[in-house]
């Protein structure tokens, strides 16, 4: 099974692409919501993958989001969703945006996507509709996720010396999608609220207690907490 692969992206031709790893090779097919973010030809790229094997061909995937293999792998597990449509699917919307789709049973947007009938749309949302709520629970909310929450929040993580970072660093952690780094107890408390209202769904935290020892565990760097704290 390969589950990463990490060298220079050496061609493009959506919705395949070239890695070279080591002298070798290794083509891919990527949805278009990671063909947008990849750098340029020539550039070290390191991607999330899923392995096909089939009589007649293996096949490898990519995705440079995290959310986005996991919903694949959800997404060819529904009847009549292979590979190909499932990384359709991917092409025209994000996990997020899949996951609003079910929340609100919006079967025109799914079926707005090529190869995706009304047949196919209603399938997909009765079976992922059960499987959302252990999907939901292992996705982080991202910097633009909280933003639609609280236009007024600053989720960027500004430069610390302790944590001896480059600036490339703090580029990748603060792009849209990344998960946000910056939210007290007290406002995730407060997001899982406005999210419950929107969905009609029930989404809760551990306790606040519990979410301090987790965000100490393994380090020995002071952490404030509270309604300003991080």
């Amino acid at each position: 099974m390969i589950g990463r692969i990490r060298g220079i992206l050496v061609d493009k031709q959506p919705p395949d692409i070239l890695v070279e790893v080591g002298g070798v090779g290794y083509e891919l097919q990527v949805p278009m919501t990671t063909l947008f973010q990849l750098p340029g030809l020539g550039s070290e790229v390191s991607l999330l993958t899923h392995f096909v094997v089939r009589e007649d061909a293996q096949l490898l995937y990519g995705f440079i989001d995290e959310r986005d293999r996991h919903l694949f792998r959800q997404l060819i597990k529904v009847s009549g969703v292979g590979p190909k449509l499932a990384l359709t699917i991917l092409s025209g919307m994000d996990a997020g945006s899949f996951a609003r789709c079910v929340q609100r049973d919006d079967i025109s947007s799914l079926v707005a996507l090529p190869g995706v009938g009304k047949k196919t749309a209603e399938r997909l949302l009765v079976e992922m509709r059960d499987k959302l709520n252990d999907w939901l629970g292992k996705v982080e909310v991202t910097n633009e996720q909280f933003q639609r929450f609280d236009p007024a929040h600053e989720s960027g993580m500004e430069p610390m010396l302790w944590l001896k970072w480059t600036w490339e660093d703090y580029a990748r952690l603060n792009q849209p999608r990344q998960p946000d780094c910056r939210v007290s107890w007290h406002q995730a408390r407060a997001f899982c609220q406005w999210l419950s209202q929107l969905t009609g769904r029930k989404f809760m935290l551990p306790s606040e207690a519990q979410w301090e020892w987790a965000c100490r565990a393994g380090t020995d760097t002071p952490l404030s907490f509270g309604p300003h704290g991080t």
